[in-house]
């Protein structure tokens, strides 16, 4: 017995993928961003239960940026974003990637 090839399920497979990566790019860039020019709403020294850097009194964290991050970790963690987003949107679109 021969399975069908359905366009519209692939389109929407696609469609998938492309909406996780992006997704999850915004959230790496956001996390980023946020960390380096809001230090103090993400306390990340408090995450990894460190010590506080201070200067001067003054308390902020590991400022990290793009350039810092890498190319592999950027892409490694928007890829993780992106696995559990896509995971979440398989049951919305109904792509039945995922077994049931």
């Amino acid at each position: 017995m021969e399975k069908s090839f359905d366009i519209f399920l692939w389109g929407k497979r696609i469609a998938l993928v492309a909406i996780s990566i992006a997704i999850g790019f915004l959230l790496t860039y956001g996390i980023i961003y946020l960390e380096l020019r809001f230090p103090s709403i993400i306390p990340i020294a408090d995450w990894m239960e460190l010590t506080p850097l201070t200067a001067q009194g003054k308390q902020f964290t590991l400022n990290t940026t793009f350039e810092d991050y890498g190319f592999r970790y950027t892409l490694l963690t928007t890829l993780a974003f992106a696995c559990a987003i896509g995971i979440w949107l398989d049951k919305i679109m109904a792509t039945k990637i995922l077994p049931s």
